[in-house]
Order: structure tokens, then sequence, then C-alpha cells
């Protein structure tokens, strides 16, 4: 659970994991990460259910994980949301992005991710 424990969630609440992945140019990786903070974060923090936001990089490859509170949530993000199809029209236009960009969507069952670590 983001900044606290599985057992602080309600009984019976769901917590859902999206995960975008994609492939990227490594030699603009501080432009992509500058997107994501300055772009992508602020977008994300609009979205109503939205739980938490990391963004994660190795070598050629960058996920955006987002955790939501329903599937309806994920739902409106990516089919109603012009806010969020902003922000991937101007992704796109960047050119950092390489090949196909993949979203998976999987359930929280547990464990936890207490927010004491900072970024690197």
């Amino acid at each position: 659970m983001i900044g606290g424990h599985a057992a602080d969630r309600r009984e019976g609440a769901t917590l859902l994991l999206r995960i975008w992945t994609t492939r990227y140019d490594p030699a603009r990786r501080a432009e992509l990460e500058a997107f994501a903070q300055t772009v992508s974060l602020p977008m994300f923090h609009r979205q109503q259910g939205l739980r938490g936001v990391l963004f994660a990089a190795n070598g050629d490859l960058f996920a955006a994980v987002t955790f939501w509170e329903s599937q309806e949530a994920i739902r409106k993000l990516e089919q109603e949301s012009a806010d969020y199809a902003e922000v991937v029209r101007r992704i796109m236009l960047t050119g950092f992005l390489l090949g196909e960009q993949r979203v998976e969507v999987l359930e929280v069952v547990g464990g936890d991710l207490p927010l004491t670590a900072t970024a690197t």
C-alpha cells in the first residue's frame, strides 16, 4: 500500500496497479524524467480515483506505475480524460519513446510500500 500498510485498507476495498511501459532513447533519459515529473505527475494528480504514482527506469525501459481505487477510475482516465489524452499526445510528439507502449492492470493482493526512501 502506498504510504501505509495493507492492513490500513478498508475491508473489501480494492487497489489496482496500472503499469504503463515503453522503450525510450537512453540518451534522452533526463528529458523523459523531466516530462514525467513536470507534465505527467501533475496530470495524474488531477485524476479522480488515483492513489499514487511511481516512475521507474532501467536501461531503455521506462514505466509509469499508478495505483487506483477502481477499474472505473482507470476506464475514465483512458477513455474520458481530455487531460490524459493531451499528455499522451504531447509525449508521443517528443520523439524520445521507441516502439510500442504496453499497459497492464493488476489487483494489489498484499504487501506494503512505506515512503521512507528517496529517489536517486
